[in-house]
């Protein structure tokens, strides 16, 4: 069995993070199939049996760059901060995605704080959760054609 990935802002966050990764066309999975590889303080659950592995679309660097920003920012367990950890959940694409830089400065402006249980930074993300997700996904930041 495998461990789920300890996500440790908001399931919102997540959600967040699966819409980005979406929207760039990193993976083609639905938010079930995502979620269920995820686990936090506020949907907590131990050990289960995690279906087939996410398709990623783009390479090995660049799933542990990804995985090294969510660590450093303090959204993922320290063990998930390297792309050896990630790939118990995802699998590569025999045509990976060209990735832009844009991804990277999508990231950054959709994490721009760190997170964790005591954190005062935590309140960034409780005030930002009353905005819409559709206002935070489309601005102009977050679109790749742009």
């Amino acid at each position: 069995m495998n461990r789920k990935i300890y996500w440790y802002c908001f399931k919102r966050q997540c959600r967040e993070f699966y819409e980005l990764l979406a929207l760039y066309k990193l993976i083609s999975c639905n938010l079930e199939e995502f979620m269920s590889h995820f686990t936090g303080k506020k949907f907590y659950d131990d050990e289960i049996r995690i279906g087939a592995k996410l398709l990623w679309y783009g390479d090995e660097k660049f799933l542990n760059e990804t995985a090294l920003y969510l660590e450093e920012k303090g959204f993922i367990d320290k063990e998930f901060g390297s792309s050896k950890a990630m790939e118990k959940h995802f699998k590569y694409s025999d045509k990976p995605t060209v990735i832009s830089k844009k991804f990277h400065e999508s990231l950054k402006a959709l994490f721009p704080e760190t997170t964790g249980y005591r954190c005062k930074t935590r309140l960034y993300y409780k005030e930002r959760n009353k905005k819409s997700i559709d206002i935070l996904m489309w601005c102009r930041d977050f679109r790749p054609d742009k």
